[in-house]
């Protein structure tokens, strides 16, 4: 009896073990979610960008439309002459014809931010009629909406390899560009998702002395305690300053508005397999790294910034990247067809009989700042979250070309053009300790 025992427990061994090769066989292992990301910085678009046929053109495009998902920044108003234009100093408003939303579809991207100091440049209407070309091309977008709820929450992009959520949002802009919050009694304003700054002017006390002076009465009592409790005063009603061992301006995030934006990317790691942030940020000070590490310790996958027109550095956190501003991608301010009359007398051009070509070479040598036209259009792949490979190409566009021809329209650079980016890039991050490498026209970045 116990030899048969055995017997029959060495089959059932036999047996699963079996079995277990069998399953092994044919059930296999699950393969890691891997997820690319193309993503570019300002898009600034006065004409089409589908009849041209340039090689380097085209092999742009075709990254564009192989990645998952390609993002840029929506840099201005898609409408036919509806709104009105915004008063905005010296600041022009942006307007393209709705066929520029046909374009950017063409170019593969799916998912734009539009949070921006041009998002509301004709008003309420301006916003949702770009919002409803982008819409109708089935273009997702994220950072304005009928009110600040909207304006705030992620949207969301369907990929075949797995959910994206981008969240945007943005620290330059006029003050009446705000979202609101909706109430029972009374219903939201549309607008963008801000991240409002405070700037503290720290001076000395013999500075804050000669303030005191000039001021036509004194000055007044203390407004409130700056975070770390000191003093801080107002001067005729104007600026912040504290007292401080050495001058300098202090740039503060406004904490509440820090806190609803975390809580669009804790909502949204719930929601999605890959978590973008983008931020329109014109000033690039100490703040917008701290809002930057925030916004990846919530559960961000990259940070994407734009703004200030030029590269600035790539900082690798956590094993996540941060692209502080990438820069323009299109750039096509040499062929818009509308300029408000303002803009003309500014710049000391009659308001009536000028033209848009007139007010393009008064800023032509402004404009003509080689770093405005070198830029990168990064690759990420990253695989269940996690940060895989990230490839910076490097991209030009076109400065010294024919206005008619392909200035401010985006090429894949080559030769001592994509080395001279890729170096620039490399300077531009040491500072955070970002190793790029150029290898084969491309920027390669050490992500362990």
């Amino acid at each position: 009896m116990k030899d048969k025992k055995c017997n029959r427990r060495f089959c059932l061994l036999v047996l699963l073990g079996t079995l277990s090769v069998c399953l092994n066989v044919m059930i296999p292992a699950s393969e890691e979610r891997t997820i690319s990301i193309a993503a570019v910085g300002d898009c600034i678009i006065t004409r089409p960008l589908s009849p041209y046929a340039e090689e380097n053109y085209l092999k742009l495009i075709e990254l564009l439309r192989k990645a998952d998902v390609a993002y840029g920044n929506m840099e201005g108003t898609i409408h036919d002459n509806k709104g009105y234009p915004a008063y905005k100093g010296w600041d022009v408003n942006l307007d393209y014809p709705p066929y520029i939303a046909d374009e950017l579809k063409w170019a593969g991207f799916d998912m734009m931010s539009m949070a921006n100091n041009h998002a509301l440049d004709f008003l309420i209407e301006g916003l949702l009629e770009t919002q409803k070309h982008l819409d109708r091309v089935g273009i997702i977008h994220a950072g304005t909406g009928k009110n600040l709820e909207e304006a705030s929450a992620p949207a969301y992009f369907e990929s075949k390899n797995g959910r994206i959520a981008l969240i945007s949002c943005a620290s330059s802009f006029p003050s009446y560009f705000l979202a609101s919050s909706s109430r029972g009694d009374m219903t939201g304003r549309p607008g963008l998702n801000p991240l409002r700054l405070t700037s503290t002017y720290q001076v000395t006390e013999k500075d804050l002395e000669i303030l005191k002076e000039i001021g036509a009465k004194p000055m007044p009592a203390p407004r409130g305690k700056d975070q770390i409790g000191e003093k801080v005063y107002s001067f005729s009603g104007e600026g912040r300053f504290k007292v401080g061992s050495k001058r300098g301006t202090v740039v503060e995030a406004d904490q509440g508005d820090v806190e609803r934006i975390i809580d669009a990317v804790e909502l949204a790691k719930k929601s999605a397999h890959i978590v973008m942030v983008s931020i329109h940020a014109h000033n690039q000070a100490e703040y917008l790294k701290k809002f930057a590490h925030a916004c990846i310790d919530a559960g961000a996958d990259c940070l994407i910034g734009s703004g200030p027109h030029v590269l600035t550095g790539l900082e690798i956190y956590e094993g996540k990247p941060i692209f502080y501003s990438l820069g323009n991608f299109v750039f096509q301010l040499q062929t818009m067809k509308h300029i408000s009359a303002e803009i003309y007398e500014m710049v000391g051009l009659d308001k009536f009989t000028s033209n848009p070509l007139d007010f393009w070479h008064v800023f032509r040598d402004r404009q003509a700042q080689e770093k405005r036209w070198l830029t990168i259009m990064p690759w990420m792949v990253f695989a269940d979250g996690n940060l895989k490979e990230l490839t910076l190409y490097p991209v030009t566009l076109n400065l010294g070309a024919e206005r008619a021809g392909p200035l401010g329209r985006p090429f894949l650079a080559d030769g001592e053009t994509a080395e001279k980016i890729i170096e620039k890039m490399v300077d531009l991050s040491s500072p955070h300790g970002t190793q790029i490498t150029y290898k084969d026209s491309v920027g390669v970045v050490r992500i362990d």
